[in-house]
């Protein structure tokens, strides 16, 4: 029979509440893009960007977030390396110019959008989990030198 003892403790961390949170803002973002996402729209490759980036990201996160809940180890060791910063610095740099280009797109395009308040709530919801994988990093990287 298989055990599994799931890690409440990593719930209750910096960590475990921004990870829960990207999460969550992740499948807000990929919900309210996906559900309306038209090809045939000026926005498509914008949109599209928008959708590839969070939905990476938030598969990523999830991988991330199930494995400190399994295993304890991991979530006392992974956050350590440089594995972990990579990843927030990249999730940082790509979901920001995501939801920037998305935000831009839409305040700056001559047309009227039938779709103009989910797109701005997906872009800022974008911009929230930027902030949340900016302060990931930023406790990851204090966790190292406290360690060290």
């Amino acid at each position: 029979m298989l055990n599994i003892i799931i890690n409440t403790d990593y719930l209750k961390s910096w960590n475990g509440i921004f990870k829960l949170l990207q999460v969550v803002l992740g499948a807000i973002c990929i919900g309210i893009i996906g559900s309306d996402y038209n090809s045939a729209s000026c926005l498509c490759w914008k949109e599209c960007f928008f959708l590839i980036a969070t939905s990476t990201f938030f598969i990523g996160t999830f991988i991330f977030l199930i494995s400190y809940l399994v295993s304890p180890f991991t979530a006392s060791v992974l956050p350590k390396t440089i594995h972990e910063r990579l990843y927030h610095l990249f999730a940082t740099v790509i979901l920001f110019v995501a939801s920037l280009i998305l935000i831009l797109e839409i305040h700056l395009a001559n047309t009227e959008f039938y779709n103009y308040n989910e797109l701005l709530a997906a872009s800022i919801c974008g911009l929230i989990n930027t902030l949340l994988y900016i302060f990931s990093a930023g406790f990851a990287y204090m966790t190292k030198w406290r360690t060290i």
